[in-house]
């Protein structure tokens, strides 16, 4: 029994397939496949996974699942969402820093989305979950640029301590990590799901 993750991220699939042999006892072998799919532009986190998911299965044939995460800031009415990576890498952490310091809310929230489809399901259905954060640049602020360099490649990472913990995201356990991690409770909806709807026949 296959199921494909579409994602040209090695680090992320390895930690996708990692939950689902923690959460599930069925046999199910979960396959990375990179696909160039053409992103909707819209703002509407949902509608960007469903989408994906629609093109990859046309191409693929093959059930399969898709990932997308944004990150909305409370204080700039969820800017910028689907969009967190293109702006970090017109910001940086210095102008990204100047953005937020006076900012009278800290709050914000980091949203993932996994999509699902099969030849047996016309639209994707879709699994999602919230998180909520405070952003701290005191970990920025003392670091290298060597050290930012490689910050760079998950930069939310090293900026934001989850609700509950007085560290951040990059000083958690793998644990600790995924007790807080909005991909796990989303891929933890998915397999329930799955079990519920007796998607063994592939």
């Amino acid at each position: 029994m296959q199921l494909y993750f579409v994602t040209g991220n090695k680090g992320k699939f390895e930690e996708v397939k990692n939950l689902m042999e923690k959460l599930t006892d069925w046999k199910i072998e979960l396959l990375q496949i990179s696909l160039d799919i053409p992103e909707l532009d819209s703002q509407d986190l949902i509608a960007i996974s469903q989408d994906k998911a629609k093109k990859a299965f046309k191409k693929l044939k093959k059930p399969l699942i898709v990932d997308d995460s944004g990150i909305y800031f409370d204080e700039y009415n969820d800017f910028p969402g689907p969009l967190a990576k293109r702006v970090f890498k017109g910001l940086w952490f210095k102008w990204l820093e100047r953005l937020l310091k006076d900012a009278d809310n800290k709050n914000w929230k980091f949203v993932t989305v996994v999509s699902y489809i099969d030849e047996d399901i016309s639209e994707p259905i879709s699994f999602v979950w919230q998180l909520d954060w405070v952003y701290d640049f005191s970990l920025i602020k003392i670091a290298s640029e060597e050290q930012l360099q490689k910050y760079a490649s998950l930069p939310y990472k090293y900026i934001f301590k989850p609700e509950g913990f007085d560290k951040f995201y990059s000083q958690l356990t793998p644990e600790e990590s995924q007790q807080v991690s909005q991909r796990a409770k989303a891929i933890k909806k998915f397999v329930e799901w799955w079990n519920n709807n007796n998607r063994f026949k592939w």
